[in-house]
């Protein structure tokens, strides 16, 4: 895979990856590696193997259930957070990517998010993701891959 920016600066390449159903994988590097822009690339791919879940049952995964019909400006940093990975799960997709999925949460919803990542991953999804925070990402991920 080779990502340019619209200057034409090259921002990956030479990526090959292999993932196996289930598996948890870890994009691990500082600010300016590559990491996120591997991630978008791969997500604009990844759209067309979702399948929608209901709308209901996405906000109990990620505890937002007595929020579900707040407005999005009302919510707070971390429940925003909250949201964006209800998004991300709510198509049901079979492969999933995560850029830095904890970042802005309070310890005890980041505890939550990576037991729904856990749970995701027993249920057989395969999820890539991005994070800072290389002890969260090793322990958490079958591989990784520092950047």
């Amino acid at each position: 895979m080779v990502v340019l920016f619209m200057l034409a600066r090259l921002a990956v390449d030479g990526l090959d990856l292999t993932l196996h159903r289930g598996e948890l994988f870890g994009l691990l590097g500082t600010n300016g590696a590559g990491r996120t822009s591997t991630l978008e690339a791969l997500t604009m791919w990844s759209r067309t193997l979702s399948t929608p879940r209901p709308v209901l049952d996405v906000p109990a995964d990620v505890d937002l259930t007595d929020r579900a019909s707040a407005r999005i400006s009302s919510l707070s940093g971390g429940e925003v957070r909250r949201l964006d990975l209800a998004t991300a799960i709510a198509g049901d997709p079979e492969l999933l990517f995560l850029d830095e999925p904890t970042t802005g949460l309070d310890p005890e919803p980041r505890a939550r998010a990576w037991e729904l990542i856990a749970s995701l991953k027993r249920r057989g999804t395969t999820i890539v993701l991005t994070t800072h925070t290389e002890q969260r990402g090793s322990t958490s991920t079958c591989r990784s891959s520092v950047q």
